[in-house]
């Protein structure tokens, strides 16, 4: 196992909802996201900061809002095979035509 960290920089886009955030997991996933089996890992609030445990596989990271817009309003990143732990961040971004989607920094 190792230690994601995920910052969720303060915006006032969308700073009212809290991102959900999952993982692909073919086993225990709950959710399928753009066709993908995922379980949920955590929620951050508009501006803070949290640490999960994820496997030291390669995974799929998914943010999403709700799980009616999963498949649209969501933010994406592929997160490869290793043991060392890992420091995301990213916020949400204005897009009318896709609710807000949350992204992540590169």
């Amino acid at each position: 196992m190792r230690n994601l960290t995920i910052n969720r920089d303060k915006t006032c886009v969308g700073c009212l909802m809290p991102v959900k955030f999952y993982v692909s997991d073919e086993i225990y996933g709950d959710l399928i996201i753009k066709g993908i089996k995922c379980r949920k890992i955590g929620v951050l609030a508009n501006g803070s900061i949290s640490t999960f445990q994820i496997c030291n596989e390669e995974v799929v990271l998914f943010a999403i809002i709700d799980r009616i817009s999963r498949n649209y309003c969501y933010g994406k990143k592929i997160i490869k095979a290793g043991s060392e732990d890992i420091f995301l961040s990213g916020k949400n971004k204005l897009s009318l035509f896709r609710g807000n989607p949350f992204k992540f920094y590169y």
